[in-house]
C-alpha cells in the first residue's frame, strides 16, 4: 500500500501539532517533540511536489515513533497503527 505524501502532512497536522519537516537530499527529516524521524522517503522522483507516494509502513513506523495517538492516524489512515492492548501486571506488584 502506498500513501500520498500530502496526505501524510495532512495527518501530521492533526495529529502531531507543532512538527516540523525539513528535505534533505533523499529524505525528509521530521521533528516533533524534541525527537526527529530522519528517514521519511521523498518517494518517486516526479514534476509535481508533495505527490510522491511513500510505503505505508514507513508512516507506521514513524507514528509509532513518535507515539501518536492511534484514533488519530485512523482519522487518515484506518487501520494503520493498531492500539497496544493494555499490558496484564503479574509479578509481585501486581493487585490481588
Amino acid at each position: 500500500m502506498q500513501i500520498r505524501l500530502d496526505d501524510v502532512w495532512e495527518m501530521l497536522d492533526r495529529c502531531a501539532h507543532g512538527y516540523e519537516r525539513r528535505l534533505t537530499d533523499h529524505y525528509y527529516r521530521v521533528t516533533y517533540r524534541d525527537t526527529c524521524y530522519a528517514s521519511l522517503p521523498k518517494g518517486p522522483h516526479g514534476k509535481k511536489s508533495g505527490q510522491g507516494a511513500i510505503p505505508a509502513g514507513e508512516v507506521r513506523s514513524m507514528a509509532r515513533f513518535f507515539e501518536l495517538d492511534p484514533d488519530c492516524v485512523a482519522l487518515s489512515f484506518p487501520g494503520l497503527v493498531k492500539r497496544k492492548p493494555p499490558s496484564d501486571p503479574v509479578g509481585p506488584y501486581a493487585e490481588q
